[in-house]
């Protein structure tokens, strides 16, 4: 009783390119994961900075617009 080693070398061989694929394959979805969150984040700071700066830019020119204004004094005292 031979052992036909081309067969069990050619099992082996697709048992391991299984094996690789399926952990490439896991690795490239987590990366992907991660890259959509930290994405989502930036977009999010990036919103959130512009947002303040155009509450910022809004609150100035009110200010020139009225300079005698009673925003920075307490409780509105002229």
């Amino acid at each position: 009783m031979a052992i036909e080693w081309d067969a069990v070398v050619v099992e082996i061989v697709l048992f391991a390119v299984l094996i690789y694929g399926a952990v490439y394959l896991e690795r490239w979805m987590e990366n992907r994961k991660v890259r959509k969150e930290d994405d989502k984040s930036r977009q999010q700071v990036i919103r959130f900075v512009a947002d303040d700066l155009n509450s910022r830019l809004s609150f100035i020119a009110e200010s020139i617009q009225y300079p005698t204004s009673s925003r920075f004094l307490p409780c509105g005292i002229p």
